[in-house]
């Protein structure tokens, strides 16, 4: 499911995932995707393929919302009234959130 999510935002093929239902093959698919991640240049902080196969709900999460982050809102790009400032979505939600 993550390999299928990742090649529909990137909009890029990924390696045809391991067939199987075994962990071994879970993790070998979930390693495609996070060094798919590293090559893109997406910073993923202390998320290992354990981690998601085994179900950490935290790091899943922070991986998926690092997935939006970096393919979804990243490419969105506001202009002021004025055309003077272009702001990013990233930008908007940074201040936000303070």
């Amino acid at each position: 499911m993550l390999t299928k999510l990742l090649e529909v935002l990137s909009g890029e093929q990924l390696p045809k995932p391991t067939r199987g239902r075994m962990r071994i093959h879970s993790l070998e698919n979930v390693d495609k995707a996070l060094q798919f991640l590293k090559e893109q240049r997406v910073h993923l902080e202390n998320v290992g393929s354990h981690d998601i196969v085994d179900g950490n709900h935290r790091l899943t999460l922070g991986l998926i919302w690092t997935i939006i982050l970096r393919f979804q809102i990243q490419v969105i790009k506001i202009e002021t009234e004025d055309n003077r400032e272009t702001r990013s979505a990233k930008d908007l939600l940074l201040w936000y959130s303070k």
